[in-house]
């Protein structure tokens, strides 16, 4: 409804999906700090990893259970590590 809603899409990503993105890229860089993922990690690709997981299960109608998210942070993780 992008096109018909006017500013709802913006005002969604001020406030619900940038400031999450931010927290998601903080989380990262702090592993990247600790020496727990690459020095070279591309953070905002990384972020577009993780929440895009969400949108592609949730759309496909994916069963999600309790260890859904944490599976999915571990997952992605293992491939951005430092190793």
């Amino acid at each position: 409804d992008e096109p018909t809603s006017g500013e709802l899409l913006s005002i969604i990503r001020r406030s619900t999906l940038l400031p999450r993105r931010a927290h998601f890229a903080r989380v990262l860089l702090e592993g990247i700090d600790r020496g727990e993922l690459r020095a070279d990690l591309d953070v905002e690709r990384a972020v577009s990893m993780l929440v895009g997981q969400l949108y592609a299960d949730h759309l496909a109608g994916r069963p999600m259970g309790p260890d859904w998210a944490e599976s999915v942070v571990d997952g992605t993780l293992a491939g951005l590590a430092n190793a």
